[in-house]
C-alpha cells in the first residue's frame, strides 16, 4: 500500500482525492536499482528484478521499472 503524506493510498481513494499514477521508467537491463525520486530525501536503494511479466514495481515509492519496447534481455 503506498503513502502519500502521511494518508494512506487508500484512504486517499476512499475520499475521492485523486492520486498521482506511479512514474514509469523503462529500462533494458533485468535488474534495476531504485533510490525514490530526485528529492532529498528518497528511500533506501533496493534492487529489483524485473520478471518475466515486463515490469516491477518499487515497494517503497511504487515506481515502475518495464522492459523498453525492443529490449533485448538476456537469460541468465
Amino acid at each position: 500500500m503506498g503513502i502519500i503524506g502521511d494518508v494512506p493510498r487508500q484512504a486517499k481513494v476512499r475520499e475521492g482525492m485523486s492520486i498521482d499514477p506511479p512514474e514509469i521508467v523503462e529500462t533494458e537491463a533485468d535488474v534495476v536499482a531504485c533510490e525514490g525520486n530526485d528529492a532529498a530525501l528518497g528511500h533506501p536503494r533496493v534492487y529489483l528484478t524485473v520478471g518475466k511479466e515486463g515490469f516491477v514495481d518499487c515497494p517503497y515509492c511504487d515506481r515502475r521499472f518495464v522492459f523498453r519496447p525492443g529490449a533485448v534481455v538476456a537469460e541468465h
